[in-house]
């Protein structure tokens, strides 16, 4: 069984995260009363290359979907994150490893987090200054370290944690029986 849980990460540098309907590149909203707040929801979910990674980092490995689009994970390339489609992804050898992080609390600032690049190790998510979001190898600067932190809000619906588990079904093989 995996669980998703609804959120929005919201910048110590400033804005929070949100999908371009144009472009569904991930980008950096100021103004929570524009388009972009209604767009700013993603589902975490447990990594796509669950399996690729030591049994004491799984607890901390996630991927990212699109909630509005079952399917759509957060991926990165040319440097800047993006929304694409598993079932056509640019690079179909390398689509489960670019659509994993790991997920580091209190790694820069308390209360904050970080999420790390699996299939680039060092490489963090970060806000640019023309407001979009980023990978980028670790900068030892205090602008990178506030710019790569992000403060995680959990949604909530009607005073419930939104948080959905569903049963995982492999989809090769079936179940051993």
């Amino acid at each position: 069984m995996s669980c998703a849980v609804m959120g929005t990460p919201f910048y110590k540098s400033g804005g929070f995260a949100y999908i371009s309907e144009e472009t569904n590149q991930a980008l950096v909203g100021h103004d929570y009363s524009d388009r972009a707040a209604s767009r700013n929801k993603g589902a975490v979910v447990p990594c796509r290359s669950l399996s690729k990674v030591s049994p004491d980092r799984q607890p901390s490995c996630v991927s990212i979907v699109d909630p509005e689009r079952p399917g759509w994970y957060l991926t990165h390339h040319d440097g800047y994150l993006y929304f694409e489609p598993e079932y056509n992804p640019p690079s179909r050898d390398t689509f489960d490893n670019d659509t994993s992080f790991f997920v580091t609390r209190g790694r820069f600032f308390p209360g904050f987090a970080t999420l790390e690049s699996l299939s680039h190790p060092g490489y963090f998510i970060h806000t640019t200054t023309d407001d979009k979001l980023a990978l980028s190898v670790f900068g030892n600067t205090p602008q990178f370290r506030s710019t790569a932190s992000e403060y995680p809000v959990e949604h909530t619906y009607k005073s419930e944690l939104t948080q959905k588990c569903v049963l995982s079904v492999p989809l090769q093989g079936g179940p051993k029986t």
